[in-house]
């Protein structure tokens, strides 16, 4: 839950991870950091879709 924490190295393992596949139909999205150390709440949850839906309709 914290590979977007400031300073996190995994979002670049990640990107470099799916970039290699070589495939144009798979897309990254890296969900904000919480500053939290637990699983996001229910108002956390209900942002994160609207980011998706958003991210897919660019």
């Amino acid at each position: 839950m914290d590979a977007t924490r400031t300073g996190s190295e995994w979002p670049g393992y990640i990107q470099k991870a799916v970039d290699q596949l070589h495939d144009k139909k798979i897309y990254t999205l890296f969900f904000p950091y919480k500053e939290r150390g637990n699983h996001p709440n229910r108002k956390e949850q209900e942002a994160m879709p609207k980011q998706l839906i958003k991210f897919i309709d660019c």
